[in-house]
């Protein structure tokens, strides 16, 4: 797992219980995990519960330059109409800047 993916997945933890939000993760296959979250683990438990896939799938853009331009244009194309980037920062990209310059529109 990246270092990226691991602080998103981490992020993840306050979300999965949350109405609403524990929803749409159930929707997409990970109602198991919910129900799990909602047992109120330990701290370090639940982060350790989370496939790095709940991220992808769910609520980031994980991978490639390519990729991330894939998903943007994925989600304008159903309709979304602005989409918000908060970049996971890493010893490699300090503060997401290379991540946010490689996928501004413009």
């Amino acid at each position: 797992m990246t270092e990226g993916t691991e602080q998103l997945r981490c992020g993840l933890v306050g979300y999965l219980a949350a109405p609403g939000y524990a929803e749409m993760f159930a929707r997409a296959g990970f109602a198991e995990l919910v129900a799990y979250a909602r047992t109120r683990p330990r701290p370090r438990e639940l982060p350790a519960a989370i496939p790095a896939s709940a991220v992808a799938v769910v609520v980031g853009v994980v991978g490639a330059v390519a990729h991330g331009r894939e998903r943007i244009a994925a989600y304008r194309g159903v309709g979304v109409d602005e989409v918000v980037l908060v970049p996971a920062a890493t010893a490699g990209d300090p503060a997401g800047a290379a991540t946010l310059r490689a996928l501004s529109p413009g």
